[in-house]
């Protein structure tokens, strides 16, 4: 049995070499099963690996202890090969691929899961239509050679920023339009194919200039750690086989790295111009975390309306009620009061705020209005997850 990622520290070079070793295991597996009926996807995703030998720097090397002992996600899976890989060095993986555009229908990945007895999960999920991830919590995806054969690539992006701490991502990327005179490389653009202009492929999409790219991936709310291109580097462009350029990077979720998960439960409304919401007079939230939980201080970062004048919020944690804190003015405030011993020791929150008065109900606007809570994070995409809610 090859060693548990836990067993000992494999940095990106012993990986390459155990994914070399792994390759010749895998590839006499898919000569054994090789059928008229069975045609294995004709490119090899193992060959990353020299590129982020290159790529990846300091502890990023470890690439092993960025999943950690979560699970490892690799979406557009093809036949596995990097799903299996992982698996073998000791990660629980789950695959996702969809069988109407995948090479061989997924019957190869359901083939080589079989024979080698893997405990791998496959999903056959459409990313091009709306849909849920199997689970959150990833460690690290892998997302190599999809981004451009998706038809909404900012959906799947904010997505993951919101379901793993770590991602490495490939695309195509073009630095001159198929002209080869209109410079796209710093330009935050992203080129749309016609259906068989590259490759001959119909689900060939969107080719990002790098910049395009780079942009994408900070509205989506990713802050990227290694970066590295490959290919052509002078005259790339979308659509030219000779041409073709890669983009190679480690991506981090900053999401991840708060320490408690947010859900919002009563008296949120819809979020409004696409990073704040109203409160209603009384409005809670549920904070859970898997790690040590002692605190000592409950904060909320809000924007007080001049029309409330002077109010009183008050909040309750799991039911113990905290000290009232008074407000005199509009504009930005924060509710901070300390939090009593134990009171959230099992690792679950759930927390009530309640305002003594609230702008009520008018013929135009029937809602109960009371505080305006943002929830844009520098760096980081809008979502709840970046309620400005602090338990520490």
């Amino acid at each position: 049995m090859p060693p548990s990622l836990h067993d000992q520290r494999l940095d990106i070079s012993q990986i390459h070499r155990r994914a070399d070793e792994f390759r010749e295991h895998l590839n006499a597996i898919k000569r054994r099963l090789e059928s008229k009926d069975l045609r294995w996807y004709p490119y090899d995703t193992l060959l990353v690996f020299p590129v982020l030998e290159k790529m990846l720097s300091g502890d990023h090397r470890y690439l092993l202890e960025l999943a950690g002992s979560r699970p490892v996600l690799d979406i557009g899976c093809g036949d596995g090969d990097m799903s299996f890989l992982m698996e073998s060095l000791g990660c629980r993986v789950q695959a996702i691929d969809h069988s109407a555009t995948n090479y061989n229908q997924m019957r190869g990945a359901a083939a080589l899961k079989q024979v080698m007895n893997s405990s791998v999960e496959i999903f056959d999920f459409n990313l091009d239509q709306p849909f849920t991830l199997p689970q959150s919590g990833y460690g690290l995806t892998f997302c190599l050679g999809l981004l451009y054969h998706l038809k909404n690539p900012y959906y799947l992006l904010e997505t993951l920023a919101k379901a793993t701490h770590y991602c490495l991502l490939s695309t195509r990327v073009a630095r001159l339009a198929p002209d080869h005179k209109t410079e796209l490389r710093d330009l935050p653009v992203a080129y749309l194919l016609d259906e068989c202009e590259a490759n001959n492929d119909p689900t060939n999409f969107w080719i990002f200039s790098e910049a395009g790219l780079k942009r994408i991936l900070k509205r989506t709310g990713w802050e990227i750690c290694d970066y590295l291109t490959t290919g052509s580097q002078e005259d790339s462009d979308p659509s030219g086989a000779k041409h073709d350029q890669r983009a190679f990077c480690l991506l981090r979720s900053p999401v991840y790295d708060r320490r408690w998960s947010v859900a919002l439960l009563d008296g949120w409304h819809p979020m409004e111009a696409g990073h704040f919401r109203w409160t209603a007079k009384r409005f809670s939230v549920r904070m859970e975390t898997t790690g040590p939980c002692s605190c000592s201080s409950l904060s909320l970062a809000f924007f007080l309306p001049d029309e409330l004048g002077t109010i009183t919020l008050g909040a309750k944690i799991n039911g113990q009620e905290l000290p009232p804190q008074v407000f005199q003015r509009g504009g930005q405030c924060r509710y901070r009061q300390p939090v009593p011993p134990g009171v959230a020791a099992g690792g679950r929150a759930e927390i009530e705020f309640t305002l003594d008065k609230a702008i009520p109900p008018r013929p135009e606007d029937s809602r109960e209005l009371g505080l305006v809570v943002s929830f844009a994070r520098e760096g980081c995409a809008v979502s709840d997850a970046n309620l400005p809610l602090e338990l520490e």
